[in-house]
């Protein structure tokens, strides 16, 4: 009888040891996972919204850049700020693409110029704020032991800094690329002289 009482109780204790470690397991899951999130193109740029229909925008809107939540405030704010400036440069080297062909067959949107206009001004400042992230990415992973409590969120964190980091490397590299781009297709957008001075005219004509 007493070598059952043991047994039982033995067994009991494995049973309990074998629940802990689960509930453990589990916990930790949760606590390393992370939610994504999408980047509109309010995020980008509010002007954008009035655009948000045009066939130009399209392809961002089928694919749009995510980021990783982690719930770590300065992570959190670095991976929104890394994403939105990834996805500024991926929508304004598809549109200028899509120009440039527009342009050689001569099919474009009515008010492809203004959503020109718009993508020009958010390229101007693209280079500084792609340096000033990198090195800001650079230092939170220096620093993520400090800034990170729970191991078992490091792993996942680090991972997702470091690609946010890896897709502003690869926009650097191609911005200036893609200014001269830009200039090229402004610069044929722009009317002509001599559609100028027919502009003129039929204004003068009007008047008369």
């Amino acid at each position: 009888m007493k070598r059952e009482s043991r047994m039982a109780i033995v067994g009991l204790l494995v049973f309990c040891l074998c629940m802990t470690a689960l509930v453990s397991t589990s916990h930790a899951i949760k606590i390393g996972k992370t939610k994504k999130v999408e980047v509109n193109l309010s995020d980008i740029s509010e002007k954008l919204t009035k655009f948000e229909n045009s066939p130009l925008l399209q392809n961002y809107q089928k694919k749009k850049v995510k980021y990783e939540k982690c719930d770590v405030a300065e992570v959190d704010e670095f991976s929104k700020n890394a994403a939105i400036t990834y996805a500024t440069f991926k929508l304004i080297d598809d549109v200028t693409a899509q120009i440039e062909a527009g342009l050689d067959k001569g099919e474009l949107p009515e008010n492809y110029q203004e959503l020109l206009n718009i993508l020009n001004e958010l390229l101007s400042g693209l280079q500084d704020k792609t340096n000033t992230l990198v090195n800001s990415g650079n230092q939170l992973v220096s620093n993520i032991s400090n800034l990170i409590k729970d191991p078992l969120k490091i792993p996942a964190v680090t991972k997702s800094i470091n690609t946010s980091i890896d897709n502003l490397k690869k926009c650097s590299e191609k911005i200036d690329s893609l200014k001269e781009r830009m200039n090229k297709i402004i610069s044929a957008s722009a009317p002509t002289s001599s559609t100028n001075e027919n502009i003129e005219n039929e204004n003068t004509e009007q008047s008369e």
